[in-house]
């Protein structure tokens, strides 16, 4: 790729190549940020993947710290003011909508202005109803990679002084078996589910904004990014009968389930997520093909023999710090190629509509946020939920105007697909 500066057509069979092996190197280290960050050196220009992979080498289980600089390569041309004199040279731009969420992200992480990221933030929200039905099917990559994101942000970017990254280092140092974390939790939320009048609950922060706030503490990312997070997630969920949400669904329920079985983390965050949604979203689903059996069981549903265990999204997920949803030999069997692993094929369908579901079930099996009335083949909201819904931040601070922008503000001849930086980062 260094020596092909000439022929963009050379450059990107060499970028192809290394893509390759890189995720054969991803199958051998799943855990190991640093391969991560190689394939955001590649994903250029795409900037949605060069963030996803980018802030997915901070959160995975041996974080790459050089990540930190390399990510101002991407960050520093979007939030430059003077970044505008590109649009004026003739070289391709962003999508306002991707441009938006990636400086959403890079004012958070570089500890900017509070309310340069609400506006990003916002800018991105207004675009996105029109982003999932414009792009169809590409939703579904593009769609993870966004939760993925989000959650990172939420972990601080692995900052391993963050709230949520503490816990989480203490509770996975605890060594506690699967068995016996759930046991726990079920016993923590059962308790909480009954006496949550009586507790004290975590709260978010929201500033008394100024023009000059900035993200000065672990407690304002935290709560900036928790409800930037499940309001993207809210609007999602609005998308009923649209199966190119389901893999952003998917993932989001991973990481819900994944919290609820580190209670001092979920508690966080549990009064932003739209729990009234997400059950709505749920009741809706397809059940045809699923196996009821596999739903009520606490065993990870393994669909049936002849089918791959694996979905396009749980690579994304794969050797990320929060992830306790897969089972520990879950990717064994690297078996499938990489290029077949981002197909989407008809017969993914039901297994993924079956993990969403086993997800939903094991959170409803706490009885704290949602429930689930087998006589009826419904989930519904608790009543602590309910309360939860009532405690909700989020709308206060990005709900603010319409939503709908109308798709003559979406540029089709725009790509995704960013300048030339000046300093170009190291792949060695």
């Amino acid at each position: 790729m260094a020596v092909e500066e000439a022929d963009l057509r050379d450059r990107e069979v060499w970028a192809g190549v290394a893509r390759y092996w890189y995720n054969k190197a991803a199958d051998k280290s799943p855990n190991v940020g640093r391969i991560q960050h190689h394939l955001a050196v590649l994903a250029r220009p795409n900037i949605l993947q060069q963030t996803f992979f980018y802030t997915k080498s901070l959160i995975c289980k041996q974080p790459f710290l050089n990540t930190r600089e390399s990510i101002m390569l991407l960050f520093n041309p979007i939030l430059d003011p003077t970044e505008s004199a590109h649009r004026e040279s003739g070289r391709p731009h962003h999508l306002p909508v991707m441009t938006s969420f990636v400086s959403a992200h890079g004012t958070m992480f570089t500890h900017g202005f509070i309310p340069t990221f609400i506006k990003f933030g916002d800018d991105f929200i207004a675009y996105l109803e029109n982003q999932i039905g414009r792009v169809g099917s590409k939703w579904r990559e593009q769609g993870v990679q966004i939760a993925s994101a989000n959650f990172a942000s939420i972990l601080e970017y692995g900052n391993p002084d963050g709230i949520l990254m503490r816990i989480l280092s203490e509770f996975i140092q605890s060594g506690d078996s699967a068995t016996s974390r759930l046991h726990k939790a079920r016993e923590y939320w059962a308790d909480l589910a009954i006496n949550y009048n009586k507790k004290q609950l975590p709260d978010l922060s929201i500033q008394a904004l100024s023009e000059t706030a900035k993200f000065t503490s672990s407690l304002d990312i935290l709560s900036y990014a928790t409800y930037f997070t499940f309001y993207v997630q809210s609007l999602v969920l609005k998308h009923i009968g649209d199966k190119n949400v389901l893999p952003h669904v998917h993932f989001s329920l991973a990481f819900l389930w994944s919290l609820a079985l580190v209670p001092k983390a979920m508690m966080y965050v549990q009064a932003e997520v739209p729990w009234e949604k997400l059950v709505f979203f749920l009741n809706t689903l397809n059940p045809q093909g699923v196996n009821e059996s596999r739903l009520q069981s606490d065993s990870f549903p393994l669909p049936d023999s002849g089918a791959a265990n694996q979905l396009p999204e749980d690579f994304a997920m794969r050797g990320q710090v929060w992830n306790l949803y897969h089972p520990v030999d879950f990717f064994s069997d690297t078996s499938i190629d990489d290029e077949e692993r981002s197909l989407e094929l008809p017969s993914i369908a039901v297994p993924r509509t079956e993990r969403c579901l086993w997800l939903a079930h094991r959170l409803a099996s706490f009885n704290c946020w949602i429930a689930y009335d087998k006589s009826q083949g419904k989930f519904s909201l608790t009543e602590f939920g309910l309360e939860l819904e009532n405690r909700a931040k989020n709308f206060s601070i990005f709900d603010r105007r319409s939503r709908t922008v109308s798709p003559e503000h979406e540029d089709s001849e725009m790509v995704d697909a960013e300048p030339e930086a000046q300093v170009k980062p190291s792949i060695q």
